[in-house]
């Protein structure tokens, strides 16, 4: 780091040189890569934006005084050095005389050379793929001083957002090497996967396979199932391996030129609970050995075949616990996953630190890792995600772990409208570049390069955003949540949101169109979350505000509102908001925290069918729900806000001669495919013209548990009433 520092303090107080006589060309090798090529070009670019200079590119290496761009014969001369020795993506930057070398390791290491010459001593910045500052000279003039050599710990460096998938120049130009759309110009993906990552539904679909070899797949409670990626292989069959490991073999070689295959479990936690399997893990420690077991088989297999291939598998979930007896060969590559953190504090906090042990252990027993961080809200990309507190410590706590490279997975489909996506991009991969830089000091630059005058505000929502998800300790921030009032309060959302409007105001008070439609990119989130609080916008047509807010999110590049929701699915959670009661509390409900849903509002259905939504003097808020008899499912409740909750509902029937039972009120889990909860509710309990509140049981929002009410057959019962639910926290 201090090295680094005294680099670009020299640029700031040496002289440079300036061209007088002299004129400069820029010198590529005879056999120049592309990505040289590329270099070449994006430095002679840069320097006719900041002096209008124009260079001509030339292979002559006899050529001098010149710019030594690439690995030639020349460059290597005047640095002395080896380039066959130089680490992955390693740059030099050298001035030997009147000549300058930009070189480093191929393919990436001279582009990435150029880049850094060009930021640090011409305070070149690269800020968005459309955003840049190239501060302009008078003259065409080289530093007096040059000589920096540097190679990044982290050999794989990938942050996953569209804004980089789209514009793969732009990658390069932070050193992103893993986005997956960089040309071979560019200098290409570091390393290229064979196939995605949850691999076992895609070597041995289900669909082809289970008919004549059930045994093969997951059995939970004593059934195999078939659902492709919703189940797992039954890893102890040996048979199931050796399937796996052809499939695997067949696999590669369509493209043998790739030296990372992906061999990993489905995105789901329904492993293999048959005997075999429960046996194995009880004889040799835990779900990680058993797909070590696999992994290994297909490992050994590659070494025969393709030496050099690494096969890269998951700590994940249920296999994140380091093996106890089963160990990764030596061409394992293991991506330990920290999806279950508390991201809101850095991962070597107290909260957190089951995952900094059992990273130091997998370190000490496979020397190929890298890390798949998280760092977005995938159930909605575009809510505030204030990890800014531990981005920078993460990042060097990887470092400290001496892991082989960093996924850091983003708002991928949110465009500029995710959580201030821009900034993120930038500092991330500046971080991932070198994790030794100061987090504040490089958040700092942006915000002055990328918001100039509005930089001040955009640094003080920062503020409130750390402060509100540290003011209460039992809090926490996940990667799965959606809504945000488990940590930011209502008094700290109106702060937030009051100054993002001032911000706005500020930045159309300049006239820059440019700077005010980043400034409203960066308010999104904020006005998102507001739709949380009930109340927040009072007296304004919230519907047309929410469509509003999509259409800006859509004007801002998201395609998107989560990773597995559409804008639709927010509209209809933003309205649901406008269900929530947080007076009439029922006497039952105590000193617990608790609030009411609109059943109206809140519930869904098929309107004038089944439900049908009329005036009744009797409801709390004047208006309910009448239910004449329908043998179905007729009316659900789902909860868009994380929690486990104990249900009541306030539910009454016409029936004037009242017997049996009038419905059914049941909770279905889709995690476990089931019905957790049953109660049926006698038309007797619930007769008349007052609404009882009965007792429906426990569920859990976060895993997408929801109520469901199924009438009964039942001549004494003509309708049934629900008005309300209450949900008191547990």
């Amino acid at each position: 780091m201090k090295l680094r520092l005294m680099f670009f303090l020299l640029t700031l107080i040496l002289p440079a040189l300036p061209v007088c006589a002299k004129q400069y060309k820029i010198v590529i090798p005879a056999g120049a890569i592309p990505a040289e090529v590329t270099a070449a070009e994006e430095l002679r670019d840069s320097l006719r934006k900041i002096s209008g200079a124009e260079l001509e590119i030339v292979r002559d290496e006899t050529v001098s005084p010149a710019i030594f761009v690439g690995n030639s014969a020349r460059a290597a001369a005047l640095t002395g050095v080896d380039f066959s020795t130089l680490k992955p993506d390693e740059i030099i930057l050298k001035r030997v005389g009147d000549d300058l070398v930009l070189a480093g390791q191929r393919p990436r290491g001279s582009l990435y050379a150029v880049y850094e010459f060009l930021e640090c001593f011409y305070g070149v910045r690269f800020w968005t793929a459309d955003a840049s500052l190239y501060p302009k000279q008078p003259a065409f003039a080289l530093p007096e001083k040059v000589d920096y050599r540097y190679a990044p710990q982290f050999r794989y460096r990938s942050a996953h957002y569209d804004l980089l998938r789209n514009a793969p120049l732009f990658a390069v130009k932070l050193r992103d090497n893993g986005c997956s759309h960089i040309p071979e110009q560019a200098g290409g993906v570091y390393s290229r996967a064979q196939g995605g990552i949850h691999a076992f539904d895609r070597l041995l679909p289900a669909g082809k396979y289970f008919a004549e070899h059930p045994e093969w797949y997951a059995e939970i409670d004593g059934k195999r199932y078939g659902k492709g990626d919703r189940t797992q292989l039954c890893l102890s069959n040996p048979e199931c391996r050796k399937e796996l490991v052809r499939a695997s073999l067949e696999y590669q070689r369509k493209y043998p030129e790739r030296k990372l295959f992906n061999l990993a479990q489905n995105d789901n936690r329904n492993y293999c609970q048959c005997a075999s399997c429960n046996a194995f893990v009880k004889a040799h420690g835990n779900q990680t050995d058993l797909l070590m077991l696999a992994v290994n088989e297909v490992a050994a297999a590659f070494e025969k075949e393709f030496p050099g291939v690494l096969i890269r598998t998951l700590a994940y979930e249920y296999t994140r616990k380091p093996p106890a007896t089963v160990m990764p060969l030596r061409n394992v590559l293991i991506q330990y996953c920290d999806i279950e953190a508390d991201f809101g504090k850095p991962l070597d906090s107290p909260v957190n630190g089951v995952f900094g042990q059992e990273l130091e252990q997998w370190c000490r027993i496979s020397p190929n890792m890298r890390i798949w961080h998280y760092m977005t809200n995938f159930s909605c990309y575009m809510l505030p995600f204030p990890n800014w507190g531990a981005i920078g410590k993460d990042m060097r706590f990887f470092a400290d772990h001496k892991v082989e490279g960093v996924f850091a997975q983003g708002s991928y489909y949110a465009g500029h409208a995710g959580d201030l996506a821009d900034l993120r991009v930038w500092l991330v991969c500046k971080l991932m570049w070198d994790p030794k830089q100061d987090q504040d000091k490089l958040t700092d630059e942006f915000l002055n390069g990328y918001y100039g005058p509005v930089a001040p505000e955009i640094k003080q929502y920062i503020g409130i955003m750390k402060k509100a998800v540290g003011e209460n300790p039992d809090a926490s921030l996940r990667c799965f949540m959606t809504s945000v009032r488990s940590w930011l309060s209502r008094r700290n959302a109106e702060e937030a949101l009051h100054l993002m409007q001032k911000a706005k105001a500020k930045a159309k008070a300049t006239g820059d169109p440019e700077l005010l439609k980043r400034v409203e990119a960066a308010a999104i989130p904020i006005t998102l979350a507001c739709f949380n609080y009930p109340g927040l916008f009072r007296n304004q047509d919230k519907a047309r505000l929410i469509d509003e807010l999509i259409e800006s999110c859509r004007r801002s590049g998201a395609t998107r509102a989560g990773e597995s929701k559409s804008f639709d699915n927010l509209r209809h959670r933003l309205l649901f908001f406008d269900a929530i009661q947080d007076t009439g509390k029922p006497d039952f409900v105590g000193g617990r925290k608790w609030f009411g849903i609109s059943a109206l509002k809140g519930a869904s259905y098929t309107a004038g069918k089944w439900v049908f939504p009329e005036n009744d003097a009797a409801a709390f808020e004047g208006k309910a729900l009448r239910i004449p008899y329908e043998n179905n499912w007729v009316l659900k409740l789902q909860m868009p806000i994380d929690g486990t909750y104990e249900v009541w509902s306030a539910v009454r029937c016409d029936s004037p001669q009242p017997s049996g039972a009038a419905f059914i009120f049941g909770i279905y889990s889709p995690q476990v495919r089931k019905e957790i909860a049953r109660k049926g509710i006698s038309a007797k309990e619930i007769a008349g013209d007052k609404y009882v509140y009965v007792k429906i049981g426990d569920f859990c929002a976060e895993k997408g548990d929801y109520i469901f009410l199924h009438p009964l057959k039942n001549a004494s019962v003509r309708n049934i009433w629900v008005d309300r639910f209450i949900l008191i926290e547990k």
